[in-house]
């Protein structure tokens, strides 16, 4: 084994596994953890320092069963979910939600502005056009997209507080797909919180809220290679990280892998060259929604979102043909440490 090796080995040795994108050592102080899956096949995870088993058993079975009450609300893929129900509305009239989904609806539109529209969550029909198509092995046809287009804009999404949701399209179908991890990431951090418990890990998949006095050194995928592999390590303190990617959900079709995000102004699969968009911050809901905007908008715009925000730091990867770029927030110095190849790719700060 290399020097090179040896050192990456030790670095990234012990650390824990909590999903698709990050890997995790934390403090080492006594912990216990507890994994389930209520949303396919993404795993969420509470981990708590310094509790009791009691009161860990306790802590954990609310957390699945907020997590599970969670998904009934904000899963369109579920039939009886409360935005299935919502999504079969008609247009042009005002549907009365419940709370949670009205709150994280005006969320998701704040950010719809924030990010001039890249992140929008009526991009559902596009999402079931493109899984139509592939399963059938073709790409959708330029009237389909024309027509699918017709139903997205979340300008034409109107909320008010003692009405409802009305959707001013015909077709319209919100999917929350890009935010509803952070929502459920904060939603954990309230619930553990409220047991007295302030050193502890939650959320799923690749979206996390850390509390705690001590830092906290999270890896991120290497998304160029399998999973467990890891591009860097971060030491962070406590606080939130998302990351949105383009390497293990795709669509493929004649051959070729198109991005299951999709730019809903264009209708298409983003091709940018972004590949990972890793956000960190305060607000886990916020970091989610940033993380899928910035893929969408591209490098050069998704920088300049991300410079006027400074409650938020990012790391964005590219790739240009053959070669790999980084772009990180200045703030980040000093913070990172890099595997193997990734110690030779271009690195510029913002």
């Amino acid at each position: 084994m290399t020097k090179t090796r040896r050192t990456a080995f030790s670095l990234f040795s012990g650390l824990l596994l909590v999903g698709v994108v990050f890997y995790l050592l934390s403090h080492r102080d006594a912990r216990r953890e507890r994994v389930f899956y209520p949303i396919a096949n993404i795993p969420c995870r509470v981990v708590i320092y310094g509790a009791d088993e009691r009161l860990f058993d306790e802590i954990a079975k609310v957390a699945e069963e907020r997590v599970r009450e969670l998904e009934r609300i904000f899963n369109p893929n579920r039939e009886e979910s409360e935005v299935s129900r919502l999504n079969r509305g008609h247009s042009g009239e005002w549907h009365t939600v419940g709370r949670e989904l009205q709150g994280l609806t005006s969320k998701a539109l704040e950010w719809y502005g924030k990010t001039g529209g890249a992140f929008d969550i009526t991009v559902l029909p596009l999402i079931r056009l493109w899984e139509a198509a592939s399963k059938e092995g073709r790409l959708p046809t330029s009237e389909e997209l024309k027509e699918t287009l017709e139903k997205v804009g979340a300008s034409s999404l109107i909320i008010s507080e003692k009405r409802g949701i009305m959707f001013q399209k015909d077709g319209m179908e919100i999917t929350f797909g890009g935010i509803a991890k952070g929502y459920i990431a904060d939603e954990l951090g309230r619930l553990i919180e409220g047991y007295g418990v302030h050193k502890y890990i939650a959320g799923c998949g690749g979206d996390l809220i850390m509390k705690g006095k001590r830092s906290f050194r999270v890896g991120v995928q290497d998304p160029k290679r399998s999973r467990g592999e890891l591009m860097a390590v971060l030491e962070m303190p406590e606080g939130a990280v998302s990351t949105s990617g383009n390497y293990e959900r795709f669509y493929e079709i004649g051959g070729k892998r198109y991005s299951h995000i999709i730019d809903p102004k264009s209708g298409m699969p983003v091709e940018n060259g972004i590949i990972s968009v890793t956000i960190l911050g305060k607000d886990p809901i916020g970091a989610d929604a940033l993380a899928t905007g910035i893929t969408v908008l591209g490098v050069e715009d998704g920088v300049e979102l991300l410079k006027k925000m400074p409650a938020f730091m990012g790391i964005i990867v590219k790739e240009e043909g053959k070669d790999l770029k980084i772009y990180y927030s200045k703030g980040l110095e000093g913070l990172i440490t890099y595997n193997d190849m990734w110690n030779d790719v271009d690195k510029l700060p913002f």
